[in-house]
């Protein structure tokens, strides 16, 4: 008797098995894979990290930030399973340019290989450009909340090609041992903000004084002030709160969806939200927004 037929056979039945086991297993999805997702990438100019961009489909109120790599994934809900249509998904991070894609849903399910979306069901790699730089500096590091001078400096500097509009809308105290935001608006403007043209590749440098503890008798703007007019002791990120654009028609979509998206999802800590109702940026992950850190004693 031939004593290596039995070992060839056990062998061969092992190998048939195991290639039966290789080709059945990639055809099972996981039930997280069988859900319907929006997938993409952003790629932000002159940055090595490209996350904290937010992504959101116009109407359906669905949206993300992107991650460190720029990778984004949305996760169509169950309610939207019979959604169908052409969508917009808009892409925007403040210092930089925004962006759009089109994409169609059938039944909730990205459909492959129409308008922005590639055969293999990714949207397109979106790049986006930089517009500006904006930065605010303080006098020094230190202040006294019970009587103090907040001198401090705001910079902005046109990144592109095309003239652009900037205004300073007010002051942001992110707390970091508690991840709060406060809000400061220093400025009174009876007829209305009125901002400024920067030209491509010009800087706008503006100086403001704030006075500690903060009088909250500004009528025109009282809504905006703190509940007992004083900023408690601790650690800040010192910014201010702004808006900045370079065609009208973003001015109108931003306040409009990005509202809407925000109210609508809960997201990390670190995201500066402007008067509880729409959010700036994140503040660890600020991009072309640079900020004072400042330290306010009794």
């Amino acid at each position: 008797m031939n004593r290596k037929f039995p070992f060839r056979f056990i062998v061969i039945t092992l190998l048939l098995l195991r290639g039966c086991n290789c080709h059945k297993s990639p055809t099972e999805p996981i039930p997280e894979e069988q859900r319907n997702f929006i997938r993409g990438k952003v790629i932000l100019e002159n940055q090595s990290n490209h996350g904290s961009c937010f992504v959101w489909v116009d109407s359906l109120w669905i949206g993300t930030v992107t991650d460190s790599s720029g990778y984004f994934e949305i996760t169509v809900p169950d309610s939207l399973d019979s959604t169908n249509g052409v969508f917009t998904l808009y892409y925007h991070i403040l210092g930089f340019k925004w962006a759009s894609a089109e994409l169609e849903l059938a039944n909730g399910k990205i459909i492959p290989g129409k308008y922005d979306v590639e055969n293999s069901g990714m949207l397109k790699t979106v790049f986006l450009d930089e517009l500006a730089s904006i930065a605010l500096t303080t006098d020094k590091i230190v202040y006294s909340a019970s009587g103090d001078t907040i001198r401090y400096t705001i910079r902005v500097q046109n990144l592109s090609e095309e003239e652009i509009w900037f205004i300073s809308d007010g002051l942001i105290f992110y707390n970091v041992s508690s991840d709060t935001v406060t809000v400061e608006k220093p400025f009174y403007y009876p007829a209305g903000p009125p901002g400024i043209d920067i030209a491509p590749g010009a800087t706008h440098t503006e100086d403001g004084v704030l006075l500690l503890p903060i009088d909250q008798h500004y009528p025109y703007w009282s809504y905006y002030r703190l509940q007992d007019g004083l900023i408690p002791v601790g650690k800040y990120f010192f910014t201010n709160s702004f808006r900045i654009r370079y065609t009208p028609y973003f001015d109108i979509y931003y306040r409009r969806t990005l509202f809407l998206f925000w109210t609508s999802c809960q997201y990390p800590t670190g995201f500066v939200i402007l008067l509880g109702w729409y959010p700036l940026f994140n503040i660890y992950d600020s991009k072309n927004i640079s900020y004072a850190q400042i330290t306010i004693i009794p």
